[in-house]
């Protein structure tokens, strides 16, 4: 597959506790560290940070564990990072 070819995804994570340029700054370099990640865009006013990925390279969930590694807490996660007491919560709520 040519670079042309490449799929990508863009996704949106809201972080908590990144209020401040320095925090983006550390999130931003965390992210950008994965293999097949493609760009990073972060408001930190907004507590979001815009990941556009080859989804082939690397998951929602790698991502996701790059923020929490690097000192930082995902809002709300990805239903596949979930416990499964969460999911069932979840699903109790959708009946």
């Amino acid at each position: 597959m040519s670079k042309k070819e490449e799929k990508t995804m863009k996704s949106s994570f809201p972080v908590l506790g990144m209020d401040c340029y320095e925090c983006s700054k550390t999130i931003k370099k965390a992210v950008k560290k994965l293999k097949g990640v493609k760009s990073v865009e972060i408001n930190y006013m907004l507590g979001k940070v815009e990941v556009d990925f080859d989804p082939e390279k690397v998951t929602k969930i790698d991502i996701e564990k790059a923020v929490e590694d690097a000192g930082y807490k995902i809002a709300y996660k990805s239903y596949e990072t979930m416990t499964d007491k969460s999911r069932k919560f979840i699903y109790k709520r959708g009946k």
